[in-house]
């Protein structure tokens, strides 16, 4: 029983030195196997971005759901690319956070506003 095993790993193993050696010999053949490669131009920014920033070099404010960029594309397509955005499986959605209350140190309670601040707060109590 063990010799049929070891004759078919045997086989096995000449099979893949075969193939090893017709992928190295492939390689070797083409020099340049990047000579036919053609890169697309890159895709520039449009005016509207430039608008959102103020001109600046500096990172947009993240779109909201009413902010959506206009596309041309099939409904069909659209939902897919809403379903994956959704999904957040590519990246988290920036959410603005709830306001909350931190803390109270005496007369001053702590509030997170939704933009992320915290200012003080004057408690006044009778």
């Amino acid at each position: 029983m063990l010799e049929r095993s070891e004759m078919a790993l045997k086989v096995a193993c000449l099979v893949l030195t075969a193939l090893l050696l017709y992928q190295c010999s492939r390689f070797l053949i083409r020099r340049d196997s990047l000579a036919h490669l053609t890169i697309p131009a890159l895709p520039t920014l449009s005016a509207i971005s430039d608008t959102q920033t103020g001109g600046k070099g500096t990172n947009p404010v993240p779109r909201s759901e009413s902010q959506k960029p206009a596309t041309n594309l099939p409904p069909a397509i659209s939902a897919h690319i809403d379903r994956i955005t959704q999904s957040e499986i590519l990246g988290q959605i920036i959410r603005p956070l709830p306001m909350a209350l931190l803390g109270i140190a005496g007369q001053d309670a702590f509030l997170r506003a939704p933009s992320g601040r915290t200012p003080r707060r004057k408690c006044f109590t009778s």
